[in-house]
C-alpha cells in the first residue's frame, strides 16, 4: 500500500458517532419505522425508514413540481425553495442548470456527506435522466466513487453501467491515475523536509502554512479528532484508537495516549509519511492539549527510531486557558529538552510584544500565523543547509547486471525515430501534430500491409545463407547481426526506424530461441519462424519470404497486453516534455534524443546503473520497492529488480506486470515451440529439459529463469519433478 493509498484507505475506515450525526427522527407522510432495505433503488418509492434518504434531481430554485422532486416534496420532507442538499428524509442534487460538468460538484458534495453520515442509507434515483434530458451513460460515471459505499444504493441502470465500466477500465483512466500518483510520489521523495502538525493547534498552524506552501516541504496533519478529515491539508488522518465502532477513546495521560494510539497501524502511518526520503521532520503542536502534548512525544520516538533529524515547534497556552494546561505544556517541553530534542518554544503570552492590537477574538489566529512564520523561516534554513551538504553520488561500476528488453524501451526509441524522421519534412510546432502523424503512420502499417517488416524478413533470410553464419554447425549470432544491420533498403525515411526495429526483434528472437533450439543450419530457423509449413513443425508468423503480410502487423507496436503502455507513455512524454524539446517553437531532434534517451545513457556511463537509479529514480511504492521509475516519466525506462538474481530488468511501464519478464514477446513466441519441443516437458508451471540439463529452464509466468550456479539449477529441477512448492 503506497503513501497516498494509505490516506485514502484510512479515510474510508473512519466512522462517526451515529447518535450525534444521524438525522433526527422526523415525521413525513412517506416515512415509517420499517427501512426500505433494497439492493438497488426501486423505480417507485412510496415509503422509507427513518434513517433512509431519498436522493432526487432538482432545479436550483427548489421548485419541486414534478417527477422525483414532487415525490420528495409530498412524501419525504423536501423543502420548497431549497434546490440542493439534505432536507427532511430527502437530498436534492441540482441537474437542470446546464451540462454534466455543472452537476459533478453537487454529486461530489453528496458523496462526501454519504461517506461521513454512515448511519443513513441514501437511495439515489435516476437523477438527470428525466426532464433534465441526460442519459444513464452521462450521469452514472459521476457516481463511481459512491459505488462501493455500503450506505449508497444506486439505480440498477447506474450500477450495471459502473460494473461494466470497471470490467473494461479504459487505459487512459488507468494512466491518468498512475500519472497523478506518480507525481505525488515524486513530490514526496523530492521533499526533504516533512512538516507534521499534530492535534488541533498543530493542524491550524499547518493550514496557515499551506496558504503559501514551500515546494521542498511536504505538509501533513494528524489528530485524534475526526474533524481533521475536513482539513484543507492534503495528507491528513484521524489516528485509529482501536475502537471497532470508530469512536476514538479519550485519555488524560501520556500512558493513556500510548495505550490507545501508539499502535501498529498508526506507527505504519507515520512511517509512510516520513519514509526514507525525509531528511528532517518538523513537528508542530499546541502543548497543553492532550493530543498535541502526548502525540508529539510519540512522533519524536518514531523519528528517532528511523534515525531522522527532528525539530519540535510547540506553543505554551495563554494564561486564560488555565494554569493546568500551561504546566502540562511546560513539563512536556522540558522533558523533550532533557532528551536532547531540538525544540523551539513559542509562548502565546509573548504575542503582545509582536502585535499591538490583540484580543480574545483574534489571539488564536495570530498565534497560528506566528507559528507558521517561525516554521517557514526554519524550513528555509534547513533547506539551504541540506542543499549545501547534499550527498554526491560518485561514479561506480555496476555491481548488478541489467537485462535489456528491447521490445519495451526499444519500442519507445522507434516511436521517437519515426516522429523525428517525419519532422525533417513537417517541422512540427505542436505535440498534437507530431502524435497525429505517428498515429497515421501506425494505421498505415495496419491498412497497407507490413512492407517494412517484409524487408526485414528478407534481409534476415539473406543473411542466414552467408557461409560464416554457421561455423561447425553452430550459429554465429554476432556475424548474423553484422550482416543484418550493414544493409539498408528502406522505402521511406520514416520506415527506416520501424524496419530497424523489426530486424532487432528478429535478431532478438533468433538469439533467444537458439538458447534451447541450438540451431545447426539456417533451414531450422526458417522452419521455426515463417518459411515452411510442416505437420511436425511450428509456424509462428503469418509471413513469407515472397510477399508482405496483409494481417496481422508484424511485431505490433504496442505492449504485451491490450493496455498498450509503451505507446501511451510515449504520448504522455512528448506532451509533457514538449517545452524542453523544441527550438524556436519547432521540434528539435537533438534535444529530444538527449532528453528522452541520451541523458540516461550518459548517466549509466558515468555513475553506473545503480548510481543512476539512486539519483534519478524513486521506488514505485512501499508495496513494490523492487520497481524503480524515473522521477520524470519519459526520460528513462522503468526497471524491475529481481530479488533472486539481483538483475535490473527494463520494463515498458507496467512495473511488475507481464513486461517484467525479460524479452516478453520473444518468450511468448518461444512458448509455442517449447510446447512441441521433444527436449522439454511441462511440469506444473515450468518447462524442464528432459535429459540435457545444460538447456535453460523456463517458467510460464517468469520466462527464462537465471540461476547463480549449475548446482542451484539442478536442485530446482529436482524440486519441480518431486512436486515441491517452488516459485521463480
Amino acid at each position: 500500500m503506497g503513501l497516498f493509498d494509505f490516506f485514502r484507505y484510512r479515510k474510508t475506515k473512519q466512522t462517526v458517532n451515529t447518535e450525534s450525526s444521524a438525522i433526527e427522527e422526523r415525521h413525513f407522510t412517506g416515512v415509517c419505522d420499517t427501512p426500505l432495505d433494497a439492493k438497488y433503488t426501486p423505480e417507485e418509492i412510496t415509503t422509507l425508514g427513518r434513517r433512509d434518504i431519498f436522493v432526487f434531481g432538482s432545479n436550483l430554485a427548489g421548485h419541486h413540481a414534478g417527477g422525483a422532486a414532487k415525490v420528495a416534496f409530498n412524501r419525504f420532507g423536501a423543502v420548497w425553495g431549497q434546490g440542493e442538499g439534505l432536507q427532511g428524509n430527502s437530498y436534492a442534487i441540482p441537474t437542470m442548470q446546464g451540462s454534466v460538468d455543472t452537476i459533478r460538484p453537487y454529486i461530489e458534495k453528496f458523496i462526501e456527506l454519504a461517506e461521513y453520515e454512515k448511519a443513513l442509507t441514501f437511495y439515489v434515483t435516476k437523477i438527470g435522466c428525466g426532464i433534465a434530458g441526460f442519459e444513464v451513460m452521462d450521469i452514472a460515471p459521476l457516481f463511481r466513487d459512491a459505488y462501493n459505499l455500503p450506505n449508497v444504493i444506486l439505480p440498477i441502470e447506474f450500477a450495471v453501467y459502473i460494473e461494466n465500466e470497471n470490467r473494461s477500465i479504459h487505459p487512459q483512466r488507468i494512466l491518468d491515475t498512475m500519472e497523478a500518483a506518480h507525481q505525488e510520489r515524486v513530490k514526496h521523495f523530492d521533499s526533504p523536509i516533512k512538516v507534521i502538525g499534530i492535534g488541533g493547534g498543530g493542524t491550524n498552524s499547518v493550514e496557515r502554512m499551506i496558504e503559501n506552501p514551500l515546494a521542498y516541504v511536504e505538509y501533513s496533519v494528524l489528530s485524534t479528532d475526526i474533524e481533521v478529515e475536513q482539513s484543507k491539508v492534503k495528507l491528513k488522518a484521524c489516528l485509529y484508537g482501536g475502537n471497532p465502532c470508530g469512536i476514538n477513546p479519550r485519555f488524560h495521560t501520556e500512558e493513556g495516549f500510548n495505550r490507545y494510539y501508539a499502535n501498529t497501524e498508526n506507527n505504519s502511518l507515520v512511517h509512510s509519511l516520513i519514509d526514507n526520503s525525509a531528511k528532517h521532520v518538523i513537528i508542530i503542536a499546541g502543548f497543553g492539549g492532550m493530543t498535541g502534548t502526548f502525540g508529539t512525544k510519540w512522533l519524536v520516538s518514531l523519528c528517532k527510531k528511523a534515525d531522522i533529524s527532528i525539530t519540535v515547534v510547540c506553543t505554551i497556552p495563554f494564561e486564560f486557558e488555565g494554569i493546568r494546561k500551561q504546566e502540562r505544556a511546560i513539563d512536556a517541553a522540558n522533558s523533550l529538552k532533557e532528551e536532547g530534542v531540538d525544540i523551539k518554544i513559542i509562548k502565546a503570552t509573548d504575542l503582545t510584544q509582536k502585535y499591538n492590537d490583540i484580543s480574545f477574538f483574534n489571539c488564536f489566529s495570530l498565534l497560528d500565523e506566528y507559528v507558521a512564520e517561525t516554521v517557514k523561516q526554519l524550513c528555509d534554513k534547513l533547506y539551504v543547509s541540506h542543499s549545501e551538504n547534499k550527498e554526491i553520488i560518485s561514479p561506480a561500476i555496476n555491481k548488478l547486471p541489467c537485462e535489456i528488453t528491447t521490445h519495451c524501451y526499444g519500442m519507445t526509441r522507434t516511436f521517437a525515430d519515426i516522429i523525428l524522421a517525419l519532422n525533417e519534412e513537417k517541422r512540427y510546432t505542436s505535440p498534437d501534430d507530431a502524435l497525429s502523424d505517428l498515429s497515421f503512420y501506425l494505421q498505415r502499417l495496419r491498412d497497407n500491409g507490413d512492407k517494412a517488416a517484409f524487408l526485414a524478413v528478407k534481409t534476415i533470410r539473406h543473411a542466414l545463407h552467408d557461409p560464416e553464419v554457421f561455423i561447425d554447425r553452430k550459429l554465429n549470432a554476432n556475424r548474423l547481426r553484422e550482416l543484418v544491420f550493414e544493409k539498408e533498403n528502406f522505402i521511406l525515411a520514416h520506415d527506416k526506424s520501424y524496419e530497424s526495429y523489426c530486424r532487432e526483434k528478429m535478431m532478438n528472437l533468433i538469439t533467444y530461441l537458439n538458447e534451447f533450439r541450438r540451431y545447426r543450419r539456417q533451414i531450422d530457423i526458417e522452419y521455426d519462424l515463417v518459411a515452411i509449413e510442416s505437420a511436425s513443425k511450428v509456424r509462428i508468423f503469418k509471413l513469407s519470404f515472397c510477399s508482405p503480410t496483409e494481417t496481422p502487423i508484424f511485431f505490433e507496436m504496442q505492449g504485451a497486453t491490450g493496455m498498450n503502455y509503451p505507446l501511451q507513455f510515449f504520448v504522455r512524454a512528448i506532451r509533457n516534455l514538449w517545452p524542453e524539446i523544441i527550438t524556436d517553437g519547432v521540434l528539435d531532434a537533438a534535444k529530444m534524443r538527449k532528453l528522452m534517451f541520451g541523458n540516461h545513457d550518459d548517466a549509466i556511463s558515468q555513475l553506473g546503473l545503480e548510481g543512476t537509479i539512486k539519483r534519478d529514480y524513486i521506488d514505485d511504492s512501499p508495496c513494490h520497492p523492487e520497481v524503480f521509475v524515473p522521477k520524470v516519466m519519459g526520460t528513462a525506462p522503468i526497471y524491475v529488480k529481481e530479488s533472486e538474481t539481483g538483475r535490473y530488468i527494463r520494463s515498458c511501464g507496467e512495473g511488475k506486470g507481464p513486461n517484467s519478464i525479460p524479452d516478453w514477446l520473444e518468450f511468448q513466441i518461444a512458448k509455442q515451440i517449447l510446447e512441441k519441443d521433444k527436449s522439454y516437458k511441462l511440469i506444473g508451471n515450468y518447462y524442464i529439459p528432459k535429459y540435457d540439463y545444460t538447456l535453460p529452464v523456463y517458467g510460464e509466468y517468469s520466462g527464462r529463469i537465471v540461476f547463480n550456479t549449475q548446482a542451484e539449477k539442478l536442485k530446482f529441477i529436482e524440486d519441480v519433478k518431486l512436486g515441491k512448492n517452488v516459485w521463480r
